[in-house]
């Protein structure tokens, strides 16, 4: 199976948003 690029780079940016999340919580972010 290939993975497309937008594909991982949604993966990737997941990833990143859930590590983000954990350090700045999204709900104070207007």
């Amino acid at each position: 199976m290939i993975i497309s690029p937008v594909g991982l780079n949604l993966y990737v940016v997941s990833g990143i948003a859930k590590v983000w999340e954990e350090q700045v919580p999204l709900y104070r972010i207007p």
